[in-house]
């Protein structure tokens, strides 16, 4: 499937860096496609952050978890909005 193998992609390509850039951070690919359909990992951070905010927030987990994919959804629409608009989905094509 095409995001697993760009998950595994980014995962590979930052595995190459050297010790020193890869101390202190942890990477967690993030890869969503043109259409709006999040990778495995992606939803896994998701889940992960509305669980973390809704436990600090004192929010119902639902809540926070709609705001996060509400937030998420209007990125990747500007971002998409974005390809389009500079040309760059046609040079693909």
């Amino acid at each position: 499937m095409i995001l697993e193998r760009k998950e595994k992609e980014k995962k590979r390509n930052i595995a190459n860096c050297k010790p020193s850039e890869k101390q202190r951070w942890y990477f967690i690919p993030f890869v969503v496609l043109m259409d709006e359909i999040f990778g495995f990992e992606a939803k896994a951070n998701t889940k992960r952050l509305a669980k973390l905010l809704a436990e600090e927030c004192d929010k119902p987990y639902s809540a926070v978890r709609g705001f996060i994919n509400d937030r998420m959804n209007k990125a990747c629409v500007l971002r998409i909005d974005e390809f389009k608009a500079s040309g760059f989905l046609q040079m693909i094509i």
